[in-house]
């Protein structure tokens, strides 16, 4: 009888401990699937390379370089579009260019632009794109689109000169040769642009016009510098470790220090 009990309550152990990790798993499977499902498809997005920490990470150690760097501009360089970051006029904004009719319409919370031929109102207004990133803030912003191939982005042809509070077409912002005719083309972003206005950006081409872009961290931030930080937090986790590079004054090999 006592064996018999014994294996009942085995037996009982057993089930419980499968259905926990059952229920564990589904559990990792619904964030999992809630991340990917909340994650934008028709923008480059936000993944740390290896390595890399983010600058919130280094928040705790260095709250006043942090500070002065989150006050900066470079954190603001490269933005995903909000009340906050776009210009008050832009819904309902129209403009023309290159033969083409504009205009931008804030839908939901999302800011879309639609465009049609110029003076082309008997045929309606294509399919709306949406601004899913801007460059710059602090002379210039550039918007962003969508273009329906993954993550690749193209140009908004107008620009928003920040000092000014006015509209200009992108070409008319920039020192161009005299015989340029047209703004940035598809996957310029990608291809160009944000090597210098992201962190550790990773293009990842993929075909045609296509692109599936990565970033560490939208903006210039700590690491574009100092690059990862890492192996920097694990080996100043030891406070003697800390306390011995700051008495003698030397050079912390763990983080790079453009100074030197």
């Amino acid at each position: 009888m006592a064996t018999k009990q014994k294996s009942l309550r085995l037996s009982w152990t057993a089930s419980l401990a499968t259905l926990a990790l059952v229920a564990v798993a589904i559990l990792i499977g619904q964030a999992v699937w809630a991340r990917d499902a909340s994650t934008p498809a028709n923008r480059p997005i936000e993944v740390p390379e290896a390595g890399y920490v983010t600058s919130d990470t280094c928040r705790s150690c260095h709250p006043g370089n942090y500070r002065s760097w989150h006050d900066s501009f470079h954190r603001t360089m490269t933005q995903v579009p909000d009340a906050k970051n776009m210009p008050a006029e832009v819904d309902g904004l129209e403009r023309t260019f290159g033969g083409w009719d504009y205009r931008v319409e804030l839908r939901d919370g999302r800011y879309y632009v639609k465009k049609r031929p110029q003076a082309g109102a008997a045929r309606g207004w294509f399919e709306p794109q949406q601004i899913v990133l801007l460059t710059g803030e602090h002379n210039l912003k550039i918007f962003w689109l969508e273009t329906g191939e993954g993550r690749t982005l193209v140009q908004f042809p107008f620009a928003y000169i920040v000092g000014e509070k006015m509209w200009a077409p992108v070409m008319q912002t920039f020192v161009l040769p005299p015989e340029a005719k047209n703004y940035y083309s598809a996957g310029e972003w990608n291809g160009a642009c944000m090597d210098c206005h992201v962190t550790q950006g990773r293009s990842r081409f993929v075909e045609g016009d296509r692109f599936d872009s990565q970033a560490s961290e939208f903006g210039i931030s700590c690491e574009s510098c100092h690059s990862e930080g890492a192996k920097h937090i694990a080996r100043n986790r030891n406070p003697l470790r800390r306390y011995a590079l700051h008495l003698t004054g030397r050079r912390d090999p763990t983080i790079a220090t453009p100074a030197g």
